[in-house]
């Protein structure tokens, strides 16, 4: 499966925030899988990569040193402006302007899967012109889940 993330991944990477034992286990699941994580070069998930990437450089459990190693794997895609797609106007219209860049970096995989915090834009778009987007907390229990199912063959 190819996944589009937004943020909420690297916020959940953030010393102190709680939920990097949530991502460790996200990430250790996600090596041994055949999925990928979509990455759009220029982006807000690629600036506050950076940002936080600097921030927290020092810190001695850095989840963003794991991420950006990661990134050299084919395991991530990373997507240039070069590869977008025109999207149809329904779509667009129906996106909130500061999540438009992740409909445009779905819009070149094959899944054009989402996974958001934002309920407000997961009502807006889910199931719109084959676009799937899943709550971060449901998704991450169904990954979890399917992966466990695929250990214990």
């Amino acid at each position: 499966m190819e996944i589009t993330p937004n943020e909420w991944l690297l916020e959940y990477m953030v010393p102190g925030f709680g939920e990097e034992t949530l991502v460790m286990d996200f990430l250790d699941a996600f090596e041994a899988s055949n999925d990928i994580l979509l990455v759009r070069i220029e982006s807000p998930f690629t600036q506050k990569l950076y940002d936080f990437s600097k921030r927290y450089q020092f810190n001695p459990r850095n989840l963003f040193k794991r991420f950006h190693m990661l990134m050299r794997n084919p395991k991530i895609r990373i997507v240039y402006e070069n590869e977008l797609v025109p999207l149809p106007q329904e779509l667009v219209q129906a996106c909130p302007t500061e999540d438009l860049y992740l409909i445009e970096l779905a819009a070149v995989s094959i899944d054009k899967h989402i996974v958001t915090t934002d309920q407000r834009f997961q009502a807006a778009i889910n199931g719109i012109h084959g676009y799937t987007l899943s709550l971060a907390t449901e998704f991450l229990e169904e990954y979890f889940r399917r992966h466990r199912a695929v250990r214990e063959l």
